[in-house]
């Protein structure tokens, strides 16, 4: 049975109504309402959850990612709160906000169970891949395994990318930024498989995409030569790699039933390779894997250069703060 009563919305805090649920075999009333929650009440309530409930840093990370950057859609979800007094759901929102200090309106119902809380997020959430394909965006799950790789470069620290992923919201954003990025994976997309060199995408899509900003004729050439040759050179640097991406499927393949690759090692064949192409000079010989953090740090770099460049690009539209700890 439900008996929701409207009430006018006040400044900060709106009581909007009052409902009534059955569980378990006994009636409890559903109070709702509007709330603007502090960091201080985030963490009153959080002081109060019903159990320990298995929470994910990384998904945090990606609300108050949002948050901060006035991306996050307050309404959508509430928090709930049971009869007693105690937090159901809601941990990551309200730790989010504990982190950043950034006060947001929230949907609070109170009232439920506390057993109640086994009902909590058995739902599937929206990934990057299904915004992408509700904003009609053509190949929507290769343009999200990209996105996500630019942004995880450009959060990144040092030499290392990070495995952390976007909001839905900011790898949206990233792609809307960085408008040539859809354009480089379409090619990508040509250039990897049967008739072309066995990579990963992403890798393959983000070298094109960096480098095109600064040579998008040598970019076109570079790409062109890896794929058709001139295959009787093996030092010609495209041809090299191509040889050794083929060397290096083959290794996977052996090794693992399931195909994967590793993106910073393969990252740091392309930048070798395309530093070598753009000076005109022969590649022998590929640097150890203790000498590869030279070329991550290097594109890194590259990706963080061209983001600051754009009005609103990651470093532009978002605070900087690191939210890695």
């Amino acid at each position: 049975m439900t008996d929701m009563t409207a009430m006018t919305q006040q400044t900060d805090n709106s009581f909007l109504g009052t409902s009534y649920i059955e569980f378990e075999g006994k009636e409890y009333v559903i109070t709702f309402s509007i709330e603007t929650i502090t960091s201080g009440r985030a963490l009153n309530l959080l002081s109060s959850k019903v159990l320990n409930r298995h929470e994910t840093p990384a998904h945090q990370d990606r609300i108050a990612q949002a948050m901060m950057s006035n991306e996050f859609v307050t309404l959508l979800d509430p928090i709930r709160i049971s009869n007693t007094g105690k937090l159901i759901d809601g941990n990551h929102r309200l730790g989010a906000i504990a982190n950043t200090g950034k006060a947001q309106k929230l949907l609070v119902l109170k009232g439920f169970p506390e057993t109640i809380y086994k009902y909590i997020d058995q739902g599937q959430a929206r990934t990057l891949k299904d915004t992408f394909q509700s904003d009609g965006r053509a190949n929507p799950d290769k343009i999200a395994t990209v996105s996500k790789f630019l942004y995880q470069m450009l959060i990144s620290e040092k030499d290392k990318i990070t495995r952390i992923k976007p909001s839905n919201p900011v790898g949206l954003n990233i792609l809307k930024a960085h408008r040539g990025l859809e354009e480089s994976v379409k090619i990508s997309l040509k250039v990897v498989g049967p008739k072309g060199i066995n990579a990963p995408l992403n890798v393959v899509a983000i070298c094109h995409y960096l480098w095109s900003q600064e040579n998008s004729d040598l970019v076109t050439s570079f790409f062109d030569e890896m794929v058709n040759g001139p295959f009787h050179d093996e030092h010609h640097p495209p041809v090299k790699l191509h040889f050794r991406l083929r060397k290096i499927a083959r290794e996977v393949k052996k090794a693992s039933t399931s195909h994967r690759w590793d993106a910073e090692a393969i990252l740091g064949l392309f930048v070798q390779s395309w530093i070598h192409y753009k000076d005109q000079k022969p590649l022998k010989k590929y640097v150890g894997e203790a000498q590869r953090p030279i070329y991550i740090r290097q594109i890194i770099a590259e990706a963080k250069a061209v983001d600051a460049k754009l009005p609103h690009g990651l470093h532009n539209q978002y605070m900087q703060k690191s939210f890695n700890d």
